[in-house]
C-alpha cells in the first residue's frame, strides 16, 4: 500500500503551510497549545 501524498496533494499541503507560515506566528501557534481550550481568546 503506497501512503505516499499525491503530486497534488503535496502541491496543496505546500501552499497551505506557506500561506499560514506568513500570516501566523509561531509565537500564536505555540500559545495555543499551551492554552487548555487549545485557543487564545483574541481570535
Amino acid at each position: 500500500m503506497d501512503l505516499s501524498y499525491s503530486e497534488e496533494q503535496e502541491m496543496l499541503w505546500k501552499s497551505a503551510r506557506d500561506f499560514l507560515a506568513s500570516r501566523v506566528p509561531k509565537s500564536l501557534v505555540r500559545e495555543m497549545e499551551e492554552d487548555e481550550r487549545g485557543y487564545v481568546p483574541e481570535i
